[in-house]
Protein backbone atom coordinates (compact mmCIF):
# COMPACT_ATOMS: atom_id res chain seq x y z
CA UNK A 1 0.00 0.00 0.00
CA UNK A 2 1.27 3.18 -0.76
CA UNK A 3 1.05 6.38 0.76
CA UNK A 4 -1.72 8.09 -0.95
CA UNK A 5 -4.03 4.76 -0.21
CA UNK A 6 -2.65 4.85 3.01
CA UNK A 7 -3.72 8.74 4.11
CA UNK A 8 -7.19 7.88 2.51
CA UNK A 9 -8.09 4.97 4.42
CA UNK A 10 -6.90 7.11 7.59
CA UNK A 11 -9.28 9.71 6.50
CA UNK A 12 -12.14 7.50 5.68
CA UNK A 13 -11.75 5.96 9.39
CA UNK A 14 -11.28 8.85 11.76
CA UNK A 15 -12.72 11.98 9.90
CA UNK A 16 -16.49 12.85 10.40
CA UNK A 17 -16.83 14.06 7.26
CA UNK A 18 -14.22 13.00 4.65
CA UNK A 19 -15.32 12.57 0.92
CA UNK A 20 -12.49 11.79 -1.50
CA UNK A 21 -12.05 14.33 -4.28
CA UNK A 22 -10.94 12.67 -7.80
CA UNK A 23 -11.72 15.74 -9.64
CA UNK A 24 -8.95 17.98 -8.92
CA UNK A 25 -5.49 17.48 -6.65
CA UNK A 26 -3.78 19.94 -4.13
CA UNK A 27 -0.78 19.17 -6.28
CA UNK A 28 -2.18 20.44 -9.35
CA UNK A 29 -0.44 24.03 -9.88
CA UNK A 30 -2.83 26.65 -10.47
CA UNK A 31 -4.94 25.46 -7.23
CA UNK A 32 -2.36 25.52 -4.53
CA UNK A 33 -2.63 27.73 -1.91
CA UNK A 34 -1.17 31.73 -3.09
CA UNK A 35 -1.17 34.84 -1.24
CA UNK A 36 -4.45 36.34 -2.69
CA UNK A 37 -6.30 32.94 -1.61
CA UNK A 38 -4.57 32.85 2.21
CA UNK A 39 -5.87 37.00 2.41
CA UNK A 40 -9.18 36.43 0.82
CA UNK A 41 -9.76 33.43 3.66
CA UNK A 42 -8.32 35.86 6.60
CA UNK A 43 -10.48 37.95 5.79
CA UNK A 44 -13.56 36.21 5.22
CA UNK A 45 -12.98 34.54 8.87
CA UNK A 46 -12.29 37.59 10.38
CA UNK A 47 -15.87 39.35 8.53
CA UNK A 48 -17.16 35.53 10.11
CA UNK A 49 -17.45 36.65 13.21
CA UNK A 50 -19.23 40.17 12.88
CA UNK A 51 -22.04 38.45 11.24
CA UNK A 52 -25.34 37.48 12.48
CA UNK A 53 -27.80 34.66 11.21
CA UNK A 54 -30.04 34.89 13.48
CA UNK A 55 -32.63 36.49 10.85
CA UNK A 56 -32.03 33.42 8.84
CA UNK A 57 -32.12 31.02 11.57
CA UNK A 58 -35.35 32.34 12.49
CA UNK A 59 -36.77 30.76 9.68
CA UNK A 60 -35.53 27.14 10.56
CA UNK A 61 -36.76 24.80 13.93
CA UNK A 62 -34.90 25.46 17.05
CA UNK A 63 -32.09 22.43 16.23
CA UNK A 64 -32.05 23.69 12.54
CA UNK A 65 -31.41 27.49 13.80
CA UNK A 66 -28.22 26.79 15.97
CA UNK A 67 -26.25 25.50 13.45
CA UNK A 68 -27.00 28.34 11.26
CA UNK A 69 -26.01 30.70 13.75
CA UNK A 70 -22.94 28.65 14.91
CA UNK A 71 -19.55 29.93 14.84
CA UNK A 72 -16.84 28.58 14.16
CA UNK A 73 -18.15 25.03 13.04
CA UNK A 74 -20.84 25.23 10.30
CA UNK A 75 -20.31 26.92 7.36
CA UNK A 76 -23.07 29.12 7.15
CA UNK A 77 -21.22 32.71 8.66
CA UNK A 78 -18.17 31.28 6.32
CA UNK A 79 -20.30 31.57 3.14
CA UNK A 80 -22.08 34.89 3.81
CA UNK A 81 -18.44 36.16 4.85
CA UNK A 82 -17.38 35.51 1.17
CA UNK A 83 -20.53 36.78 -0.86
CA UNK A 84 -20.36 40.21 1.42
CA UNK A 85 -16.36 40.12 0.41
CA UNK A 86 -16.19 38.87 -3.29
CA UNK A 87 -20.01 40.78 -3.97
CA UNK A 88 -20.32 38.04 -6.78
CA UNK A 89 -22.93 38.39 -9.71
CA UNK A 90 -23.75 34.73 -9.89
CA UNK A 91 -23.17 32.08 -7.23
CA UNK A 92 -24.25 28.29 -8.26
CA UNK A 93 -25.16 25.98 -5.36
CA UNK A 94 -25.41 22.09 -5.77
CA UNK A 95 -27.58 20.73 -3.14
CA UNK A 96 -30.50 22.99 -2.04
CA UNK A 97 -31.76 21.10 1.30
CA UNK A 98 -33.57 22.81 3.76
CA UNK A 99 -32.37 26.22 2.18
CA UNK A 100 -29.95 27.60 4.89
CA UNK A 101 -27.06 28.16 2.59
CA UNK A 102 -28.85 29.97 0.25
CA UNK A 103 -30.46 31.75 2.29
CA UNK A 104 -27.67 32.63 3.75
CA UNK A 105 -26.14 34.02 0.80
CA UNK A 106 -29.20 35.68 -0.55
CA UNK A 107 -28.78 38.01 2.69
CA UNK A 108 -25.36 38.93 1.89
CA UNK A 109 -25.62 39.16 -1.90
CA UNK A 110 -25.24 42.40 -4.01
CA UNK A 111 -28.01 44.17 -6.12
CA UNK A 112 -28.05 42.71 -9.33
CA UNK A 113 -26.45 39.49 -7.94
CA UNK A 114 -28.07 35.98 -8.53
CA UNK A 115 -27.80 32.39 -6.88
CA UNK A 116 -28.72 29.56 -8.84
CA UNK A 117 -29.43 26.30 -6.84
CA UNK A 118 -29.54 22.76 -7.95
CA UNK A 119 -30.89 19.79 -6.39
CA UNK A 120 -32.84 16.56 -6.79
CA UNK A 121 -35.73 17.32 -4.97
CA UNK A 122 -37.99 20.73 -5.54
CA UNK A 123 -37.86 22.57 -2.44
CA UNK A 124 -41.64 22.59 -1.82
CA UNK A 125 -41.10 18.59 -0.98
CA UNK A 126 -37.77 19.33 1.49
CA UNK A 127 -38.95 18.78 4.98
CA UNK A 128 -38.50 21.47 7.73
CA UNK A 129 -37.07 23.48 4.86
CA UNK A 130 -37.10 27.15 5.47
CA UNK A 131 -38.00 28.57 1.92
CA UNK A 132 -40.86 30.12 0.92
CA UNK A 133 -42.16 30.91 -2.30
CA UNK A 134 -41.65 34.55 -2.29
CA UNK A 135 -37.81 33.54 -2.14
CA UNK A 136 -38.01 33.06 -5.40
CA UNK A 137 -37.54 36.02 -7.15
CA UNK A 138 -34.78 37.80 -9.62
CA UNK A 139 -31.64 36.62 -7.12
CA UNK A 140 -32.39 33.09 -6.01
CA UNK A 141 -33.26 29.96 -8.55
CA UNK A 142 -33.98 26.35 -8.03
CA UNK A 143 -33.37 23.80 -10.79
CA UNK A 144 -34.86 20.49 -10.35
CA UNK A 145 -32.71 18.15 -11.84
CA UNK A 146 -30.25 15.13 -11.67
CA UNK A 147 -26.58 16.46 -11.97
CA UNK A 148 -24.84 12.88 -12.11
CA UNK A 149 -27.23 12.43 -15.45
CA UNK A 150 -25.41 13.99 -18.82
CA UNK A 151 -28.57 13.89 -20.41
CA UNK A 152 -30.17 16.09 -18.38
CA UNK A 153 -27.52 19.09 -17.49
CA UNK A 154 -29.01 22.28 -19.52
Amino acid sequence: MNNDEQVLRYLEKNVRHFLPSYVLSLDDEPFRPNQRLMNLSIAAINRATQIDLSEVASLFTPEKATYINLWPGEQYKLLAAFVDILMPRLVIEVGTAAGGSCLTMKKFLPKGGKIVTYDVIPWQRYPKTGLKLEDFDMQLEQRVIDLSVPEQSD
